[in-house]
């Protein structure tokens, strides 16, 4: 496996060192923005990283995650894990993410939120999105599992883990699919659907994992819930492309292989771990 580690950053540039200092040699960092004065401060910070990109944006999250799989998909690499700068890999995170990917073309991930308190966020304590809560209400809705799947899995496992990310994907994977240009957010929750539903079609194989080690998701810097953001900006017409850009196809939850991984870390390293890395706290 030859294993592609991307960097998305589009603002923060203390919190993009920080994050480049937890990947290997074999990654890219790709700047998505329409600041032009932070693609100068990245220019002029001369960072320590062997590839480099400066990708189209239009203002949009998903148009950036799509020019790292664009990006991926021209290289050698046989494989991609990908984060956004202002997160960062645990200690081992890539490792563990390639033992996952054996065998698989799409691995999501339930980690961890590392919230403006400076605590965890319990999987209890998350609330999904009201309009989305309103499209699985009912067993007839064929998207309704997978999210009762998820949240399923988190709770079975921990009370600690709320969040789904795509951490890793082959190049199969990376073509199953294509992240949306017009969304202003859940541009990530609408790619998991359609991959969902493409490991149910049998065109390719994912694995969701329990495992704390891979990354932290970093929302100590005060923003919303995700619930917050779509209760605020997830208009009807957002909403609109967020379902008319859903893959036909009837979701099956046993098309997955699921793994929860017993931490390599107690509960007090993790945390010293997290402070050592905490920007707002230094």
């Amino acid at each position: 496996m030859k294993l592609l580690t991307a960097v998305l950053s589009s603002e923060d540039l203390e919190k993009t060192k920080r994050c480049l200092t937890t990947v290997g040699d074999d990654a890219v960092l790709i700047i998505n923005t329409l600041n032009k004065d932070y693609v100068q401060e990245v220019l002029n910070a001369k960072l320590d990283i062997s590839q480099f990109a400066i990708t189209l944006s239009n203002g949009t999250p998903g148009l950036g995650k799509q020019s790292v799989l664009d990006y991926f998909l021209k290289t050698s690499y046989t494989h991609l894990t990908f984060i956004d700068s202002d997160d960062y890999y645990m200690p081992g995170g890539i490792e563990r993410i390639k033992e996952h990917l054996e065998d698989f073309d799409y691995v999501g991930c339930l980690t961890d939120v590392y919230t403006p308190q400076r605590k965890l966020l319990s999987m209890l304590e998350w609330q999904f999105p009201k309009t989305l809560r309103k499209e699985f209400a009912t067993d007839k809705d064929k998207f309704k599992t997978f999210y009762k799947t998820m949240r399923d899995i988190a709770q079975a496992y921990s009370h600690e883990t709320i969040v789904q990310r795509i951490v890793g994907l082959s190049k199969k994977g990376a073509r199953a699919f294509k992240f949306s240009d017009k969304l202003m957010g859940l541009d990530d929750v609408q790619a998991q659907v359609n991959l969902a539903l493409e490991c149910s079609k049998g065109n390719i194989k994912g694995k969701i994992v329990y495992d704390k080690d891979i990354y932290l998701y970093d929302r100590s810097d005060g923003a919303g819930t995700l619930s917050d953001f779509v209760d605020n900006t997830f208009t009807p017409e957002q909403e609109k492309i967020f379902w008319e850009g859903i893959h036909e196809g009837e979701y099956d939850a046993e098309a997955f292989e699921y793994e929860s991984v017993i931490s390599n870390l107690t509960e007090e390293e993790r945390m010293r771990i997290i402070l050592d890395y905490d920007i707002q706290q230094n």
